[in-house]
């Protein structure tokens, strides 16, 4: 039977359902290595080993071997001081390889020589325009400044896709190649018959046309737009499925590894440092993806350590609803973040790009779980991890 409460419903957050499922399974892949005597990322690698993607097992070991893993692990029940050091490490994937027809692209090139990009697509402040700006000048061989981009209007009629499912970049910029190498061959097609050649003889780079056969056919870009007399291209480009070949279409992978202290008299736990080993991947604009993690990465520490409704059991009422008394991390509290970058080209679409907003944020909590595991000696099973539950395990513990 339902109860009704005064506060708002459940709805989903970034990466809806993984994080808690990680953190459940990633603690009792701690627990067991426990039971085994075993190294809790051995045991991770050992089982990683040939299933999944083949990226996963280097992304563990890459990660491994940049935390100094194998320096800084000890056993369970080996700590002892009233601050207590502790390293857990956790793995995530995410099936984010865009959605098949889920956006329509224009590319428009003038007789100026100026480039436009369009699509109905919003920027929550991701880095979509850039993103699109890069995907476009690659396939030209222009300067990204030399891209205009226009988003986030219905009016364009041009459909673009959501912001969930970490499916913007790798549905929108397949669409955007897809445009601008309609549009760039059909100025190679002015081009080839000025020179009197054919259009698999002409390439663009750094803003200059010209034949592969003869070098001494070159022009700037400029010009060879000025060969539109009859006024610009305009082409339309969409994202079309490739087809299946083996070991693709997998989604993003990552692991991530986490130190923290654990003040054994107050409850409080400090976090050290995160290093985060992802891919996403062809990365497209690297620094807009290391701060993607970065940002997912805290949105993790914060709920593994912080984050929560607390709720009054007698009146049904949230009692911290506000920003002054939620809390979340800030910058006292925030550790060192690492992030890593994998490029792994799986022909998925004609970038290789895949999704990479949620993918970092699923591990983070429950590395940093299995961390304070191993530096109490026994896990706390219920996020956030708060001093009063950390003091809570320590006194089941001594009993």
């Amino acid at each position: 039977q339902n109860v009704y409460i005064n506060s708002g419903a459940s709805r989903a957050f970034r990466a809806p359902g993984r994080p808690q499922g990680s953190f459940g399974l990633e603690m009792a892949l701690d627990d067991l290595a426990q039971k085994l005597d075993m190294d809790p990322y051995e045991l991770r690698a050992k089982n990683l080993s040939g299933t999944l993607y083949k990226a996963i097992p280097f992304e563990l070991q890459l990660g491994a071997e940049r935390f100094e893993w194998k320096a800084k692990y000890q056993k369970r029940n080996t700590k002892t001081g009233r601050i207590r050091k502790g390293v857990g490490c956790a793995v995530t994937t995410w099936g984010a390889t865009g959605n098949p027809g889920g956006a329509t692209v224009r590319c428009t090139i003038h007789t100026d020589g100026t480039v436009e990009i369009a699509n109905s697509v919003q920027d929550l402040g991701t880095g979509c325009r850039t993103m699109m700006a890069i995907t476009a000048a690659e396939e030209l061989g222009l300067d990204v400044q030399a891209i205009k981009i226009t988003i986030g209007d219905s009016s364009l009629g041009l459909p673009g896709p959501a912001s969930g499912g970490s499916t913007t970049t790798p549905t929108v910029s397949p669409a955007v190649r897809s445009a601008a190498y309609q549009a760039k061959n059909k100025l190679f097609e002015k081009v080839a018959e000025k020179w009197g050649t054919s259009v698999d003889d002409i390439e663009c780079n750094e803003g200059q046309v010209y034949s592969k056969s003869d070098t001494k056919k070159t022009m700037d870009w400029k010009k060879a737009c000025a060969l539109l007399r009859s006024g610009p291209i305009v082409t339309m480009g969409e994202h079309i499925e490739h087809p299946k070949i083996p070991d693709s279409g997998s989604g993003a992978y990552g692991a991530q590894f986490a130190e923290v202290e654990v003040d054994t008299e107050t409850g409080k736990v400090r976090l050290i440092k995160i290093l985060a080993v992802q891919d996403c991947g062809k990365v497209i604009a690297r620094q807009q993806a290391e701060s993607q993690i970065t940002g997912a990465v805290i949105q993790g520490c914060t709920s593994a350590i912080f984050e929560e409704r607390i709720m009054d059991n007698m009146t049904g009422r949230q009692i911290n609803p506000d920003m002054e008394n939620y809390k979340i991390l800030n910058a006292p509290n925030m550790p060192d973040i690492v992030p890593i970058l994998v490029d792994v080209f799986d022909p998925v679409n004609n970038t290789g790009a895949k999704g990479l907003g949620e993918p970092p944020y699923v591990p983070t909590a429950s590395a940093i779980g299995c961390a304070v595991a191993n530096a109490l000696g026994i896990p706390v099973c219920d996020l956030p991890i708060t001093p009063n539950k950390v003091l809570a395990a320590l006194q089941t513990k001594e009993g």
